[in-house]
Parts: C-alpha cells; sequence; structure tokens
C-alpha cells in the first residue's frame, strides 16, 4: 500500500500519467484495495487528467466499501476545478458526489461537502468581487448555485457581506446578496445590518442604506441604538443634499419621513431644513417650518432665526423679519452678526432709520465685529438713501478694518453717490474700481451715466456707449409715447 501511494504520489506530483492505469492494473492484480489516503491520490491523478467519470467511480467505490469520506477526498476532488475557477466543473463534480452520498445515506459527509463546496464557491464570489465584475456576473454566479440545488452557509454568506460593500462602491450587487440572505435562518445580525448601512452612507448611497433600515424594522434583526444614529446621520445628509439642490420641499417630507421611521428630528435636521427654504427664498415654506420645530419641542437657535430672517428679508416681508427679531430678543437669543446684518438690511429697506442706528448701538455694544457683508450692506442702505456721504464714511470704515472693498462695494458706493449728485466723486470711484479690475454692477454704472451727462462731466471712453444707448433708448420711448397717444385720439374719435 505504501509503495503504490508513493507511486502514484510522484506521478501527481510531475503530471506524467504515461503509466498511470499499468500502476493501477498491476495495483488490483495484487489484490490490494485502497484506503482513504490511496483513494485520495487516486481521485487527485484522475482530476488533474480530466477523468470526472473515474472520479465518480472511485467514490462510489469508496462508499461501496463502507468508508466515510473526509475533507481530504473533497479537496482532491476540486483542487482543480477550484485553481481554474471553473464554476460549472465545481458544481457538477458537487452534483454527482452529492447523489452518491445521497444513496449510501451518507448525512455527515453530505454536510461536509456542502461546508466545503460554500467555502470554496465563496471564494470564487469574494475572487469575481476584487476583480470589480459587474452585477450581472455576480448574480449568475449566484443563479448556477439555484440551478444546482445549492446554496451558500449562513457564515460564507455574511463574510461575503461583510467584504461586498467594501470592495464594490456599486451597492446592487450588496442588495441581491443581502435579499438573498434574508431568507435563509438564522436571522442576518444587527451588528452586519449596521455595518452596510455605514458603508452605503459613506458611498453616498442614502436611499439604498435606508431600504436596509426599513426591511429591518420589518423583517429584523430589531434595529438597536447604534441603527438609529447611524439612519439619524443618513437623514441629515440627504437633508444636506436636499439643501444644496434647493428643494426645501423635499426636506420638509424628510422630515415627515424621519417621524415614519420614529427617529425625532434633531437641531441640525430643523435648521437644515430652514437654511434650504431661505436658499429657495420661501417664506411661506420657512415660517411652516418654524413653527412646526417650536411645536415639536425644539428651541430655536440663532441659526434657526437667522434662516427665517434672511427668508423673509428676501421676500421684502420686513414686518414680519421685524416680530421674528422682537421674538428672539424675547428668548434672549444672542445674535450673530449674520443675523445683525440681515436686519440692517431690513430697516434700511423698510427706511426705518432710528431702529437701525439703535441695532448698530447694540451690536457695537456686544463686541460683534462687523464683516464685509455688514459694511457692503450699510453701504447699499445709504444707496437706498441717496446718501453719498453716509456710504462714503461707510467705506472708509470698510477699509479701516482691514477689508478689501469688492465689486458689491463700490457698485452700492457708485449708485450712492450718483443718486445723490455727487457726479465727479461717483467717477473717481469708478476709475479706482476699475483700476482693481472690479466690474460694476450695470445699475450703477446706468445711474453714473446720468448723473455725469446731468452735470456735463466727461465720461471715461468706455461707457459713452451707455450714453448713446440711453439717448437712443429715451428718443425710441418719446416716439412711442407719441405713437401711443395720436392711437388713443384716433381711437376716440
Amino acid at each position: 500500500m505504501f509503495i503504490f501511494c508513493s507511486i502514484l504520489s510522484v506521478m501527481k506530483a510531475r503530471q506524467d500519467f504515461m503509466h498511470f492505469d499499468y500502476v493501477l492494473a498491476d495495483m488490483k492484480r495484487r489484490r490490494i484495495n485502497p484506503n482513504l489516503v490511496l483513494y485520495n491520490i487516486m481521485i487527485e491523478c484522475y482530476m488533474q487528467q480530466g477523468r470526472h467519470t473515474d472520479v465518480i467511480s472511485c467514490i462510489v467505490e469508496l462508499a461501496e466499501r463502507g468508508f466515510v469520506p473526509e475533507r481530504p477526498i473533497f479537496k482532491a476532488l476540486f483542487c482543480v476545478a477550484e485553481n481554474k475557477a471553473n464554476v460549472n466543473q465545481v458544481l457538477t463534480i458537487f452534483a454527482s458526489t452529492r447523489n452518491v452520498l445521497s444513496k449510501y445515506d451518507m448525512k455527515g459527509p453530505l454536510q461536509e461537502l456542502h461546508d466545503f463546496v460554500s467555502a470554496l464557491y465563496s471564494r470564487i464570489i469574494y475572487a469575481a468581487l476584487q476583480k470589480k465584475k459587474g452585477p450581472d456576473y455576480i448574480r449568475r454566479l449566484f443563479q448556477l448555485l439555484d440551478e444546482n440545488m445549492m446554496d451558500l452557509s449562513v457564515p460564507h454568506y455574511d463574510e461575503i457581506l461583510q467584504n461586498c460593500c467594501l470592495i464594490l462602491k456599486d451597492c446592487v450587487v450588496t442588495k441581491y446578496i443581502l435579499k438573498r440572505r434574508w431568507k435563509i435562518s438564522p436571522p442576518l445580525g444587527v451588528e452586519l445590518c449596521n455595518h452596510i448601512m455605514q458603508v452605503m452612507e459613506k458611498d453616498k448611497k442614502w436611499w439604498a442604506a435606508l431600504e436596509v433600515f426599513e426591511h429591518m424594522r420589518q423583517e429584523g434583526p430589531p434595529p438597536n441604538a447604534e441603527s438609529y444614529v447611524i439612519v439619524r446621520s443618513l437623514f441629515n445628509s440627504l437633508l444636506n443634499v436636499s439643501k444644496e439642490r434647493g428643494t426645501c420641499h423635499w426636506s420638509v417630507q424628510l422630515l415627515e419621513k424621519m417621524e415614519e421611521h420614529n427617529i425625532k428630528p434633531d437641531q441640525q435636521a430643523w435648521d437644515t431644513t430652514l437654511i434650504a427654504c431661505a436658499l429657495k427664498v420661501d417664506a411661506d415654506l420657512a415660517i411652516h417650518v418654524f413653527e412646526k420645530m417650536i411645536e415639536k419641542g425644539h428651541q430655536p437657535n440663532v441659526l434657526s432665526y437667522g434662516a427665517l430672517l434672511s427668508t423673509l428679508e428676501k421676500c421684502g416681508l420686513y414686518d414680519g423679519a421685524e416680530q421674528v427679531w422682537n421674538h428672539m430678543e424675547r428668548m434672549r437669543v444672542k445674535p450673530n452678526i449674520r443675523v445683525y446684518t440681515i436686519m440692517i438690511s431690513v430697516y434700511g429697506a423698510s427706511q426705518k432709520y432710528e431702529d437701525l442706528r439703535r441695532l448698530l448701538d447694540k451690536m457695537y455694544a456686544s463686541n460683534v465685529r462687523p464683516t464685509l457683508v455688514t459694511y457692503n450692506a450699510l453701504i447699499t442702505v445709504c444707496a437706498m438713501a441717496s446718501n453719498g456721504q453716509g456710504a462714503l464714511e461707510w467705506m472708509r470704515k470698510l477699509i479701516e478694518s482691514g477689508f478689501e472693498p469688492d465689486v458689491t462695494s463700490y457698485s452700492q458706493l457708485i449708485l450712492a453717490l450718483s443718486s445723490g449728485g455727487q457726479a465727479e466723486l461717483a467717477k473717481n470711484m469708478y476709475i479706482e474700481a476699475k483700476e482693481l479690475g472690479l466690474l460694476v454692477y450695470p445699475v450703477a454704472l446706468d445711474s453714473l451715466v446720468n448723473v455725469c451727462s446731468t452735470h456735463n462731466i466727461e465720461l471715461p471712453h468706455e461707457l459713452n456707449f451707455r450714453l448713446e444707448a440711453s439717448s437712443i433708448h429715451e428718443t425710441e420711448s418719446k416716439k412711442n409715447d407719441v405713437a401711443h397717444l395720436f392711437a388713443s385720439k384716433h381711437s376716440f374719435q
């Protein structure tokens, strides 16, 4: 027995099977009945030669003699197929061997065979994932399992899921494997579900992660505290996306969906939704969200007030903005510079200059330092009031505070000076802005052209075309007025 094992082992190692059948015939002639070790070597030799029929015959003979196949036998059966990643060959050998073991009622070896093939097949799937094979290819691997009435063991499913979403950024494969895993027992562990949701969130597959959570709630495993933390983070990510896209109505729907999932929106969720309303300039929706937030027991913070004030200011609802400001003061929420800047615009637009002065006094008393945007808002207020001198003063303070004037600063200053009749100063500010490479707003240029024309001040040559265009427009307007008057008289007659 030992000699024949040695001879066949050399043939297997050299893959030289010229005398293989002769050796087997000689062994049979000598009436040497193989043991499990020799059967193992014979199976490996048959497999290397591709003689699958002889392999099955060997398995049948082994079973008839009362031997119980063990892992080395199964390893010999599948070694060639695994090395070549030949899926069809793996499943063909599995089906044939399973039939033999079932015939001889070998339940233990049957389970051992299934576990061995499950581990082997999971390695093939894992290799396909690493090679970035597409969803169709992975699905086909599982369909072949179904066609051969075979499935992976639970530990192998869980191992694939643990690594699948890390390797593939496409969650289609993960969802497909997850769906298969949910159909078998024991149930999927909550820790693995949480891991899958976290990876999907990292890859911005938020809706796919929410599907996992929804399935956990409906069919298990029941979500734990960590699951709810992950899902809250998912919703906050979706709310940020909604804010960036300016879809504030979608943000409100997300808040409602959070409550459907028994997740109480936190302060961040409410504030993000209010900011989305501000970006979309939807005052009605912003007020609704603000009231809903208070109704749900949340105390608005400075960010909440700022978002609502910004929406009201952009919509021209200055009385409403003042009411919100008063409410903020009653709730003793300390304003930040953004809120002060918004209220500067509100009081300036509504021409409540006394309230504006009190606001500025309060801002300075609170040691809140103005920003460039704040100074621009103050210059804009002066422009609306045709207060050129005031605009110059705020421009001076802007520069003294270490800021560099931008296009808004110069445009509003030129507008203030022009509307105040200070043509020469307005022209000088335009030249200064031009030297800095700033493109002044058209409305400021038109105002500058008009005031220079009125005071007979020579314009910079590049603005002459605006003067000509203005003259042509004025002439055409007069012609239209005459034609309209004539048409009205003719119609009356």
